[in-house]
């Protein structure tokens, strides 16, 4: 019964370990995470498996009736009966395993995962550290060529407020002629605006600025405006405005060329013959480029050349087809010889009423709540004004720009008024200083002075009357008496001076 029993116990104990065995090898082959353990108790399985499968058959020899066991064998059956529990504990030991390893995969499958968006996020985050690295670069090389920035004045900039205004401009055969011509057309690359009265010109330029802004956002055109203004003629070089017009024409462009970058790098220096061949070179990388030049005849300091050499650049800016030039001006031979009908576009700029009476609508109805609730009075109010200011005896020596900007200052006036009688009153003094104004010669320009004088003075008046009145004109008479246009932080420094000329910490604002 003895041998029978262990014969019994054996052929269980053959497929119990190769189980284990099984086991162990699929934790040791494949695993990258093996131990000296499991190695060992892998070769001691295997061990077991060779003996038993010797024992085998003589144990089954013997129990069907052949030679008995010699007692030595009997012993050594013994010894494997033994471990019997042991592999049994063994198999659950590599069972729990198992489900550990299938644990740590999960994990680790969930870890992989994590660090795969971890390494997406550091590419994003990569590039746009890389984006902001480049277009920091990008205004530098930008400033490099120029910081001069162009706006249109205030006065003039209402026409993007009041819808209307300059529109007959943008209806005339020119103005189509020169948006719509191929490029072929040489003469038809060009319009030049010619201004013999100061019939508006500047507002004008306005008006086709803004008709033209929508092509900004747009890659296939590069827009650049440029303003000469007789105050600022000691920044108003050629070579200045060259600069602002590359500028504003890379600005068109998402990367600027590799070697511009490359002169920046180097510290090079940047001629106006350079920033000519740069410009020439990067116009011809898009299909269109439009150049306005405002105010042209301005552009003058006495003993130089700024204006031939800008006329000039115009000329070598008018042989590349796909550029579109305006150019606004006085009456100046000089000028006017350069633009004539065989080689230019030439559009006289008039004056027109209209548009007068465009602004001057729109801002009554938006000046205060009094003349919103009353729109008689605000007809009214607007009737005189026109009068005033528009009229036939007047308009015949009120340039546009003093036409608007007299309105623009009675109308401020305007806005204090609370009730009816007060609006009333002031209608009183204002015809009152228009009569006034009338009574003086017209040969000259002392009436127009005295008008201005008196509407800036009650302009002042109500500025004195403020909170900060006192700092506010300190302020107007920097900016009047200055030579060029003041930065914000010059313009701090100014005002905080003492009576040393030095800068006093404890006034800065």
């Amino acid at each position: 019964m003895e041998v029978v029993g262990l014969v019994v116990g054996t052929v269980g104990f053959l497929p119990l370990a190769k189980e284990c065995l099984q086991l162990a090898s699929n934790h040791i082959g494949p695993s990258k995470h093996d131990t000296t353990e499991l190695e060992r108790l892998s070769g001691w399985l295997d061990d077991i498996i060779q003996t038993t499968s010797i024992l085998h058959p003589l144990l089954k020899s013997g129990d069907a009736g052949g030679q008995p066991l010699h007692a030595q064998h009997i012993e050594g059956l013994g010894y494997y009966t033994d471990p019997m529990y042991v592999i049994q504990e063994t198999k659950q030991y590599f069972g729990q395993i198992g489900k550990s390893m299938d644990e740590v995969r999960d994990t680790l499958g969930e870890l992989s995962q994590a660090v795969d968006d971890s390494r997406s996020t550091a590419k994003v985050m990569q590039g746009h550290f890389q984006c902001h690295v480049e277009a920091e670069n990008r205004q530098m090389v930008l400033d490099w060529i120029s910081t001069r920035k162009f706006v249109l004045e205030q006065t003039d900039l209402l026409i993007t407020r009041y819808e209307g205004i300059g529109t007959w401009f943008l209806e005339c055969q020119n103005f189509k002629t020169w948006l719509s011509s191929p490029g072929s057309d040489e003469r038809c690359r060009i319009l030049f605006c010619l201004d013999g009265i100061e019939a508006g010109k500047t507002i004008i330029t306005a008006t086709v600025v803004n008709h033209r802004s929508e092509y900004r956002d747009r890659d296939d055109v590069a827009f650049a405006y440029v303003n000469c203004d007789y105050k600022n003629r000691f920044l108003d070089t050629s070579s200045s405005l060259l600069r602002s017009i590359l500028r504003q024409v890379l600005e068109a462009f998402p990367s600027l060329p590799g070697e511009l970058k490359k002169m920046h790098e180097r510290k090079d220096p940047l001629p106006s013959t350079a920033v000519k061949m740069i410009l020439r070179e990067t116009i011809n990388m898009i299909p269109s480029c439009i150049i306005v030049i405002d105010a042209i005849d301005e552009l003058e300091v006495f003993g130089s050349n700024e204006r031939e050499r800008v006329l000039d650049i115009i000329d070598d800016l008018r042989q590349q087809s796909n550029v579109r030039l305006f150019i606004t001006s006085r009456q100046i031979d000089s000028i006017s010889c350069r633009f004539d009908p065989t080689n230019s576009l030439v559009q006289e700029v008039r004056a027109e009423t209209q548009d007068f009476g465009t602004y001057l609508g729109g801002r009554v109805q938006n000046l205060s709540p009094l003349l919103r609730r009353h729109p008689d009075l605000r007809k009214k109010v607007k009737n005189v004004i026109i009068s005033i200011v528009d009229g036939i005896r007047l308009a015949d020596y009120l340039t546009p720009k003093t036409r608007f900007l007299l309105a623009h200052l009675f109308l401020d006036a305007f806005r204090e008024d609370l009730n009816v009688p007060a609006v009333s009153k002031r209608l009183a003094e204002i015809q009152r200083d228009v009569q006034y104004a009338q009574s003086l010669p017209n040969d000259g320009n002392d009436w127009k002075r005295q008008l201005l004088c008196k509407a800036y003075d009650k302009v002042l008046d109500r500025i004195k009357m403020q909170e900060h009145g006192d700092l506010a004109m300190e302020i107007l008479g920097w900016i009047t008496h200055a030579k060029r246009l003041l930065k914000a932080h010059e313009l701090i420094t100014a005002v905080s001076l003492n009576h040393h000329g030095q800068p006093d910490s404890d006034k800065m604002y």
